[in-house]
């Protein structure tokens, strides 16, 4: 009897079937639901956007790496004249991360994760016998430098590398998000696809890029990956 008092207490009666000054009971579920499906459709909406735009970048790279990848033109203005502005083709080319506010519904059968670092994003770019490393806003975040990466050093100057990775100064180390390029263009292939190229080459192939040399100043190292599903078990 005492619950059903209750339940009448908290309950908002009135004789106006359609007072809009009430809160619908099921507006909380409605609210949550618009934030789900919104999100979805903005996210799938923002990877379409963004995997056409990886491929307008690359295709820019095919004459970017026979030139140089930053060009300035002198701007004359009334306060300051003959000042060098200086553009980057690699600004904005770096995939953000986004908070996942809502779950999306098939987080355990297609999504994919990696226990990332802390650390500075950077995108390495190796050709013509030198590896450099861009931030968001496509400026160098240091001077050139030799690597094992194809198109890295004088000692591996064939083929091109576009890496998306996560740099920790306290090692030394470039953290392998994703391969953009690696002598071909991997853009185009799904995630497992790329993940397992990247791991491949790395792992068969240039093993000795996972130590810090004269021939290799910065070490490169790849991140695991698995289901979503699995994520509390690996974390345990």
């Amino acid at each position: 009897m005492e619950e059903l008092i209750a339940g009448f207490v908290s309950s908002h009666i009135t004789l106006d079937e359609a007072d809009v000054s009430l809160i619908h009971p099921r507006y909380s579920q409605y609210k949550l639901k618009s934030i789900v499906s919104s999100q979805e459709k903005r996210r799938n909406q923002w990877l379409k956007e963004h995997k056409e735009k990886r491929f307008d970048h690359l295709n820019l790279q095919r004459g970017l790496f026979d030139g140089d990848n930053d060009f300035s033109m002198d701007v004359d203005g009334k306060k300051e004249r003959h000042k060098k502005v200086y553009y980057s083709e690699y600004k904005g080319y770096l995939m953000l991360s986004e908070w996942l506010i809502a779950i999306p519904e098939d987080i355990n059968k297609n999504w994919i994760c990696k226990i990332c670092p802390e650390g500075k994003r950077a995108l390495v770019v190796a050709t013509k016998g030198r590896t450099s490393a861009y931030g968001r806003n496509g400026a160098s975040i240091f001077s050139s430098f030799p690597s094992w990466l194809p198109g890295g050093s004088k000692l591996a100057n064939r083929g091109k590398t576009m890496l998306d990775t996560i740099f920790d100064q306290s090692n030394s180390t470039f953290y392998i998000l994703d391969i953009l390029q690696w002598s071909i263009e991997t853009v185009g292939f799904e995630a497992e696809m790329r993940f397992y190229w990247m791991a491949t080459k790395v792992t068969e192939e240039i093993p000795q890029i996972k130590d810090q040399c004269t021939t290799n100043k910065y070490k490169f190292v790849t991140l695991d990956h698995f289901p979503y599903s699995q994520l509390a078990e690996v974390k345990s």
